[in-house]
């Protein structure tokens, strides 16, 4: 009988949208030639939870993943991005573009978010005016256990900045994609 099939793929394709799903851009430091581009995106493409890695030259390379955020984290893909296979002297990295309009204003409350993360990520003020932050990955340490989200990550940082705002409230941030001027 045709129904059961087609309500067996009606319910399958169900299931699929409702798997949770991120886009995360990271820009990439240290590409010099098409083969670390393939290098960098190999090791993302490999890592626990992404679905799907690209790899863009422009004025500021970067990589584009769609993730699980049960399964993974920014701070993960960025310590993919640095076990890449290295074609030349130095490792890859990858930072996240962070843009907090009132960072002037606020940036007491956002450098003690940051303080708390240390061991995970340093924050680097690239225009205190126009709030342009870059976060910077530290090495994960001690032993992953593959499948489980860990470090620090995009949802952690929105978590933390709902209440970082002033008499508790929330401080707006957005993340600029790579090569995009300040807003």
């Amino acid at each position: 009988m045709v129904v059961p099939l087609a309500v067996g793929c009606a319910l399958m394709l169900r299931a699929e949208e409702t798997k949770p799903r991120e886009v995360a851009l990271l820009c990439v430091h240290g590409i010099e030639c098409g083969g670390c581009f393939y290098s960098v995106q190999m090791a993302l493409a490999q890592a626990k939870g992404v679905e799907e890695a690209e790899v863009f030259q422009s004025f500021e390379d970067f990589a584009r993943m769609v993730y699980d955020p049960k399964v993974t984290t920014e701070h993960q893909m960025a310590d993919a991005v640095y076990d890449a296979i290295q074609l030349h002297a130095d490792p890859y990295t990858a930072t996240l573009k962070l843009h907090i309009p009132k960072y002037a204003e606020h940036a007491a409350a956002v450098d003690r978010l940051f303080e708390g993360w240390k061991e995970w990520v340093k924050l680097e003020v690239e225009d205190r005016a126009q709030g342009m932050l870059r976060v910077h990955f530290e090495p994960l340490k001690g032993a992953n256990e593959e499948g489980v989200a860990r470090g620090w990550s995009v949802a952690l940082l929105a978590a933390a900045m709902k209440a970082a705002g002033p008499n508790g409230g929330a401080l707006a941030f957005d993340l600029p994609k790579p090569g995009e001027p300040a807003p």
